[in-house]
């Protein structure tokens, strides 16, 4: 399982490099080819990284977790300071990870708050220039910026995670807040079952 978690996050960060190179680059040759062609070099290995990695998280997310559970009982009982597994604390890790999938479930299906595309304002003058995005054609609210992976512009956009290849954004920030405490508790429970008494 750390295996396994630590190639995810070794893809997830796959794209710095490119992103590295194509920043050096555009510093000092903004305007040569091979900037450009770093740039999109780069942007095709973190679209290719972070749809990539979704999948292996969602697989690891649904299928890692009932594999735990049903042979962990069975491996503490070699451990000699581990006491075996109480009913009420087993049905207690089955509704955390439970919870930690549903809410899974919940930072990928809700959308993060996108920017309706070709808004028609009707003539009315833009006050703030960088109010308006020209990738969209449409005008941004306040804390809203454009992500380049999704294409959009996402309202009180955070970040794009890697880990759900998605926005997070106004209306799923909730529920990867509380996805993130739930893997935190998962990792301090699992950690403390290695701790001797």
């Amino acid at each position: 399982v750390v295996d396994f978690a630590i190639i995810s996050v070794g893809l997830a960060m796959l794209p710095l490099l490119p992103d590295l190179i194509s920043n050096i680059l555009t510093a000092f040759f903004p305007k040569s080819a091979a900037s450009d062609s770093a740039r999109a070099f780069s942007k095709l290995v973190r679209n290719v990284a972070t749809s990539s990695i979704s999948y292996l998280l969602a697989f690891s997310s649904f299928a890692i977790p009932p594999f735990a559970l049903f042979f962990q009982p069975r491996i503490s009982k070699f451990y000699d300071y581990r006491p075996a597994y109480s009913e009420f604390e087993y049905a207690c890790i089955c509704l955390l990870c439970l919870a930690v999938e549903i809410l899974y479930l919940k930072v990928i299906s809700t959308s993060p708050g996108f920017v309706p595309k070709d808004q028609n304002m009707g003539g009315e003058p833009i006050d703030n220039a960088n109010s308006f995005c020209k990738k969209c054609r449409c005008i941004k609210p306040a804390h809203a910026h454009h992500c380049s992976v999704c294409n959009r512009c996402v309202i009180r956009m955070d970040h794009h995670c890697p880990f759900t290849n998605c926005c997070i954004g106004h209306f799923n920030m909730r529920w990867f807040v509380l996805w993130l405490l739930g893997i935190h508790v998962g990792c301090a429970y699992g950690t403390s079952l290695t701790w001797p008494p």
